[in-house]
């Protein structure tokens, strides 16, 4: 199971938060009517996402990068060693991309 890989996997897919309000937002305007209710609940959902997308994109990727590196260095016989030189380079490098 990739020994330490889970961690930075689940810290990753903390980004996915903010998903549930986008699917709100594009269900609301696809399926209901146009009505005050149907505005509402769309507004509701953009500050869920306008707030979810600062603390778990804008956040959360430099923080992801900064604890994997302060790790590696801190300790890199039980972190960074640990890891294929494919993981050591993929696992930062998808993140600069998400953050992006």
């Amino acid at each position: 199971f990739l020994d330490g890989g889970h961690f930075w996997a689940c810290f990753d897919m903390m980004s996915e938060f903010t998903t549930v309000f986008l699917t709100n937002v594009f269900a609301a305007k696809t399926f209901l009517p146009p009505t005050p209710a149907t505005n509402a609940i769309v507004a509701v959902n953009g500050v869920g996402l306008w707030l979810g997308f600062i603390a778990f994109r804008l956040l959360l990727f430099p923080t992801w990068l900064y604890m994997f590196f302060k790790d590696a260095r801190s300790n890199p016989a039980k972190t960074i060693d640990t890891l294929s030189t494919t993981a050591k380079l993929q696992w930062p490098l998808v993140n600069v991309f998400l953050l992006g």
